[in-house]
């Protein structure tokens, strides 16, 4: 009984999810930094890499240089729409589909990116399996995530949550919430996957974000540069994972010993 109640509840909280991203789909913002990190872990071109969460397509089209061949998947047919209009080339491919039950046949890509996606989803677990079942047996999974494990962070999540109730266009989405770390590590260990855990800094990007996001009024604005100049401030008292606004966490299957000198945490 318990069981269907929480399987009902996830179902309700996904479908304002995705009615949420079907009405706003904001241009997602790109983080260069990140994603120079991210190729230097990869290392290699000519990919298959799915996109996990791709949005409008912001790091679709860079993540599709170097002659790799991506597909980007999302359960937001506005976003996928959106993307098709504006990034173009013959090595992209858009699916709308669910990241808990991806169309993909078993170790299929090279590479899995979620960039800010897994702190959205309803059931982390089954998530992380699907793309652990895509993943080929050399390839790895790269996640960025709000780090739910600083405190301040958890916090003004939580300050944007009653601000929204009073707004017309919300600061965050229904099941937006700093990502759950023990949570995910847990589902990692279980699918089979050693992982590395690092602690990174893409404040800026929620400055990014309330710029395009015209509709926020200027003391909104204000509000969310501050928020971002006392996370900066926190993570320098606080060095390491507890202090990080983010992480980037990169996940390999158990045969693969050696990555980028990535050590099982």
């Amino acid at each position: 009984m318990h069981s269907e109640y929480a399987q009902t509840c996830r179902a309700r909280f996904k479908a304002k999810e995705k009615e949420f991203f079907e009405m706003d789909f904001r241009e997602d913002d790109f983080d260069q930094k990140t994603f120079d990190f991210v190729n230097r872990i990869w290392g290699k071109s000519e990919s298959t890499i799915i996109e996990l969460g791709c949005g409008s397509g912001s790091w679709t089209k860079h993540l599709a240089n170097n002659g790799n061949y991506v597909i980007g998947v999302d359960f937001s047919f506005s976003s996928v729409k959106e993307l098709k209009k504006k990034v173009k080339g013959s090595n992209i491919e858009t699916i709308v589909a669910d990241i808990e039950y991806l169309p993909f046949r078993g170790r299929f890509a090279d590479q899995i990116f979620l960039g800010w996606v897994l702190h959205h989803v309803t059931n982390i677990g089954r998530s992380v399996n699907e793309a652990a079942r895509c993943l080929r047996a050399e390839g790895n999974i790269v996640m960025v995530e709000p780090n739910g494990s600083n405190f301040f962070r958890m916090l003004t999540h939580k300050i944007g949550i009653l601000l929204s109730k009073g707004m017309e266009k919300r600061l965050t989405s229904y099941e937006e919430k700093p990502l759950d770390v023990p949570e995910l590590c847990k589902a990692l260990r279980q699918n089979g996957l050693n992982f590395g855990v690092f602690p990174w800094d893409a404040s800026e990007r929620t400055i990014i974000r309330s710029s395009l996001a015209r509709e926020y009024s200027y003391a909104v604005n204000f509000l969310i540069k501050v928020n971002v100049l006392i996370l900066k401030i926190y993570s320098a008292v606080f060095p390491g994972i507890l202090g990080s606004s983010d992480l980037i966490v990169v996940a390999f299957p158990n045969n693969k010993q050696e990555s980028a000198g990535i050590v099982s945490l």
